[in-house]
């Protein structure tokens, strides 16, 4: 089994920030792109205590488990964040995913997948939120330097809205999820996107749309600056919830070899 790499990152949030309220989560980018077949993973764990007027705390959780063969791969993720004051709750969110992908033949660049997905998020006024799904990913080229990829499926969405003023919302639908993903690594920098398109299979003016665009620059060898940018649009959200956010992070990522 190969050693997990330590990742640590110091996040500086400079410039504008706003948090993005997605319920598109990005696969994409928590798969380990490499050719190391058997287990790897990661664990990611941040607590924080402040104190002034009010007493601020933040917990998030992200554990990644992945099993790799040349024909067969197992991805499960589960990411919880809760922040909270001694007077207000700022955020509350959790959600877990499982994903398994087959290749059709050895070297193929078709692969048949599934995944069932369960979260919550209480700025959505999300009570819970389920998902199961299948389709196809397919691997448009897949060197050293360069990533593309395809991806097209269909899942069954069940979903409880908890509105404050009025009886819960029930939401059962089927959604065509699609999605292009692309890394580009350079001498001094790399680049790696995905974007989602989500349509209602019943009602196409139903559609949810999101981006995530990642951009690392080297410092050094070890060192790495991280800018992240992501977008999020749901032609029919919730009642009081916007249809259109984003998010922006910029910091610093080390590498411990």
């Amino acid at each position: 089994m190969k050693k997990f790499k330590i990742l640590v990152v110091i996040i500086l949030l400079l410039g504008l920030y706003k948090p993005a309220i997605s319920q598109v989560v990005n696969i994409e980018n928590k798969r380990i792109y490499d050719d190391t077949t058997g287990f790897s993973g990661n664990l990611d764990l941040t607590f924080s205590l402040q104190k002034n007027t009010n007493t601020l705390f933040t917990l998030q959780f992200k554990p990644l488990v992945q099993y790799k063969t040349p024909r067969h791969y197992f991805l499960l993720i589960n990411d919880l964040k809760y922040i909270t004051s001694n007077k207000d709750l700022y955020s509350n969110f959790g959600m877990s995913h499982f994903r398994y992908a087959y290749r059709l033949k050895d070297k193929s660049p078709w692969k048949l997948e599934g995944y069932t997905q369960v979260q919550y998020n209480q700025i959505l006024l999300q009570k819970i939120r389920f998902l199961i799904g299948s389709g196809i990913r397919f691997r448009i080229l897949n060197k050293n330097k360069v990533r593309l990829f395809l991806g097209s499926s269909h899942f069954y969405e069940y979903e409880e809205i908890n509105y404050s003023d009025r009886p819960n919302e029930y939401i059962n639908t089927t959604r065509w999820s699609n999605y292009f993903s692309t890394y580009f690594s350079f001498d001094k920098f790399e680049i790696s996107t995905v974007i989602y398109y989500q349509p209602n299979l019943f009602r196409f003016k139903d559609f949810r749309v999101s981006g995530d665009y990642n951009f690392m620059v080297k410092v050094t060898k070890q060192l790495n600056l991280k800018f992240n940018l992501s977008h999020y649009y749901d032609s029919e959200p919730p009642q009081t919830i916007v249809k259109n956010t984003f998010s922006s992070s910029l910091g610093f990522l080390y590498k411990i070899r």
